[in-house]
């Protein structure tokens, strides 16, 4: 009997933390310790939170509306990993992919967009996720079909948003779910 009400009160807590709004910062650092400590337990790759890109010693950012988007604390990523082989990964921690997209945070999005396409011409060994705690799949390509169809109206509005501020370049990051992590 006691453990039971152990659990209720543990999933009572649980979804107050999940739901309400004025948490939301302990939930975004839940998710990021989350991946942070469980994505890759390799010590050859090295991991950093609140990460800006580099590649040779030198900062990417990039630019949008005659601003530049780059090492500030709208636009940098959650969590980083690399290794000397020149292995990026960057990702972006939401508890919620569908919440994160409503918002229309544009300058996050391009920031994270054109990211991912400047790092790709530098090396094939890059990638930049939205990593999404409701998620559960691993294969990121049946992943990436099954996100742009289960949230196809928020990407339908944030890309007419996009579309309007000038910006018509085509969606590329991917997204990672719960199974990515080694746990």
């Amino acid at each position: 009997m006691i453990k039971n009400n152990i659990s209720n009160d543990i999933r009572q807590l649980i979804y107050q933390i999940y739901s309400d709004d004025d948490l939301s910062d302990i939930r975004g650092n839940i998710v990021e310790d989350i991946v942070f400590n469980f994505r890759y337990n390799n010590t050859q790759i090295k991991k950093e939170r609140q990460c800006v890109p580099f590649y040779n010693g030198k900062e990417i950012n990039t630019e949008f509306d005659d601003r530049v988007l780059g090492s500030n604390s709208l636009t940098n990523f959650d969590v980083g990993f690399w290794n000397d082989d020149n292995f990026i990964e960057l990702i972006e921690c939401k508890c919620s992919i569908k919440n994160f997209l409503s918002k229309k945070d544009i300058n996050k999005i391009i920031y994270m967009n054109d990211i991912y396409l400047k790092l790709k011409k530098l090396t094939q060994n890059a990638n930049v996720f939205l990593f999404g705690l409701e998620i559960d799949e691993n294969d990121t390509t049946e992943l990436n079909a099954r996100i742009f169809e289960l949230y196809k109206r928020e990407f339908e509005n944030l890309i007419s948003i996009l579309n309007r501020n000038g910006y018509y370049k085509k969606l590329s990051f991917n997204f990672l779910g719960r199974n990515s992590l080694n746990v």
